[in-house]
């Protein structure tokens, strides 16, 4: 494994200096018990690092290597790291260079992340799966960064699909940050004289890597496999874990009840991976409490398109912070709803005595500067709602960054004492402090970076997503839809209540679809300004600007081939806002999920209307920089 992984950048690790340091994180999967971790280091050092310099490998607080560099070389450095006592999880390789005097602009090392790697010997390990343990059967240290689940189901009605959707949280919540692949497969369960070795036909389906399969239905529609399982009576909704039959190196868990609601009902207590789960392999489940239900988690305002035109900084994730004469800027990411709006910061803050008339704090906004507040009180003051006033043209539609820039000067300085003068200066920001948008017209479309930062879908606290998946449902659009909750609730850090539903049941509320383009019902293709037009070609139009006096809108557009493309797309649909992930069939629809989740892709999600080829690497959209004025509200 690079360390270009590990670290998530293939930039080179520059060691500078004496001192200079590197962390690198590896991984212990539960799963597997390694036998043999060695680590290769390649890269170069400088024509000026002295004879005497030397890296340095620590793990644990423990040294473990040590090499001497030899100047205007390669680097290459060989060791192991003893693993036979390390647990489960993740850990840290320190890399430091020592023993560099003088000049350290010229004495310096380079680490190739690319070439770079750890290298690993390992065997399956047996399982003793439990339920207050399932992180180590979705376990977010594997070796495999695209790890992959297989969930079997005897039936996909609206129930089923809901069940799915909740177990696809539940997983993608487990394994954290890994981009998992959920592949939905049909059970066919079969009885009588045709009866056959379920068990071994769902082995068979399971990818080479994978230790899981898990299997959601109601205990009537599983009853020979709970059978062969030793699952004899299911009266209620139940989560059970136990080895796979032959293979003790895999698991089966198991989501069921004794009717829709109570597979339902377990997949969604699945879904809440902080729940105080037993130390067992059965659970059976009356109801969910209410501390314990899914809940919508609150969403930062900074990353929602809002109208609100007042909050206060907390909102956006700013905490009241203290700071001193040598602490740096403070950065705070807002986002515009709106298009032509103006700004107005108040603050609040305080300051220390001892402070020299020229000490102050620049308030800067999209690095420019808006605003110097004066800290030259030699007592010490406070400032309740200092009004900062930032013009229209200074902001922009979407991602804002607003800085506090401190200099902290003291009042008598003396050249030995200066630093623990200044270091002495205190100055407290509170995150009471407001900002209020002014003017303009807000965002009437959903922006996709709220969905990519946060995993939003226009969704309140407690308010349901209207899941729509068309029928025919087949494993592919299916394995996409799951896989794409996945990662939703990945970005949400928490469990979100989702409904399958068909467009004329949906009640109010959000609505997500995902399905091919010609089985996305009319009514939703209307709202999407999509069409399907001749010869295989889809029109996509859009109003330039809004009716007025009862007129139709007049919509310009184009027409497009989908090719082997997925497309994000956003409306509105009965005033709530609509999103709809679609290609031109069910597998380029499960391709160019499976592409859109991985790492580096999904940041790319913007704007309302993306699209990427299935196999690609970059996303198109177009946005809130290039987009019409309906985006707006507004005939401009």
């Amino acid at each position: 494994m690079p360390f270009a992984t590990t670290v998530g950048s293939k930039a080179p690790i520059r060691l500078q200096g004496h001192g200079a340091s590197a962390r690198i994180s590896f991984s212990i999967p539960f799963d597997q018990r390694v036998k043999r971790l060695s680590v290769a280091i390649h890269g170069s050092v400088s024509q000026g690092m002295t004879s005497t310099a030397f890296l340095e490998a620590e793990t644990g607080n423990e040294e473990i290597a040590q090499f001497k560099t030899t100047p205007d070389s390669k680097l290459s450095a060989h060791f192991d790291i003893p693993v036979a006592h390390m647990a489960s999880g993740f850990h840290t390789l320190v890399l430091r260079l020592v023993g560099v005097p003088g000049d350290s602009g010229t004495n310096w090392l380079q680490i190739n992340t690319r070439e770079s790697q750890f290298r690993y010997l390992t065997t399956p390990q047996p399982l003793n799966p439990q339920l207050d343990h399932l992180d180590w059967l979705f376990d977010r240290a594997s070796l495999d960064y695209h790890p992959v689940v297989s969930v079997f189901a005897p039936s996909h009605s609206s129930w089923a699909v809901d069940a799915e959707s909740y177990v696809a949280e539940g997983v993608g919540l487990r394994y954290q940050f890994l981009p998992v692949r959920i592949n939905v497969h049909d059970l066919t369960v079969q009885g009588g004289s045709q009866r056959t070795d379920d068990l071994t036909d769902i082995f068979a389906k399971l990818p080479q890597q994978s230790r899981i399969a898990v299997l959601i239905g109601t205990a009537t529609s599983l009853q020979p496999i709970l059978h062969q399982l030793g699952q004899i009576k299911v009266a209620h909704a139940t989560i059970a874990v136990q080895v796979y039959p032959g293979h003790p190196d895999h698991a089966i868990l198991l989501i069921t009840g004794a009717d829709a609601r109570q597979v339902v009902l377990a997949a969604r207590t699945f879904a809440n991976p902080n729940l105080a789960y037993p130390s067992a392999r059965h659970l059976q489940i009356d109801r969910v409490s209410g501390n314990a239900d899914v809940q919508n988690p609150a969403i930062p305002i900074s990353t929602v398109p809002f109208h609100a035109t007042e909050y206060p900084l907390a909102v956006t994730g700013f905490k009241t912070v203290t700071i001193n004469g040598f602490s740096g800027p403070i950065n705070v990411r807002v986002w515009n709803g709106g298009w032509q709006r103006s700004v107005e910061l108040r603050l609040n803050l305080v300051y220390s005595a001892g402070m020299a008339p020229t000490s102050d704090v620049n308030v800067l906004f999209n690095g420019a500067l808006e605003g110097s507040i004066p800290l030259n009180a030699p007592s010490g003051g406070k400032y309740i709602k200092y009004a900062v006033s930032i013009p229209s043209s200074e902001t922009r539609t979407g991602w804002n960054t607003l800085s506090l820039v401190p200099n902290l000067i003291p009042a008598a300085t003396h050249d030995f004492l200066y630093n623990a003068e200044r270091a002495n200066l205190q100055l407290s920001i509170y995150a009471n402090s407001t900002l209020t948008w002014q003017g303009g017209n807000s965002l009437q479309q959903f922006d996709l970076t709220a969905l990519s930062n946060s995993g939003f879908l226009g969704a309140k606290a407690g308010e349901v997503v209207n899941l729509v998946v068309p029928e025919p449902r087949d494993s592919q659009m299916l394995s996409a839809v799951a896989t794409l909750l996945a990662k939703v609730a990945q970005r949400q850090g928490g469990t979100f209540l989702i409904h399958a539903e068909s467009p004329q049941d949906i009640d109010n509320g959000p609505i997500l679809a995902v399905g091919p383009l010609s089985s996305l019902p009319i009514a939703l293709q209307r709202a999407l300004a999509l069409k399907e037009d001749r010869d295989g070609l889809w029109r996509y139009s859009r109003p330039l600007q809004p009716a007025e006096d009862g007129e139709l809108p007049t919509a310009e557009g184009y027409s497009f081939a989908p090719g082997k493309h997925g497309y994000a797309l956003s409306a509105r649909f009965d005033g709530y806002p609509l999103l709809a992930f679609t290609a031109p069939n069910s597998a380029t629809l499960r391709s160019a999920i499976h592409h859109l989740t991985s790492f580096g892709m999904w940041p790319q999600l913007r704007g309302f209307t993306d699209w990427w080829r299935a196999d690609g690497k970059t996303i198109h959209a177009i946005g809130i920089a290039n987009a019409p004025f309906y985006a707006f509200g507004t005939a401009g």
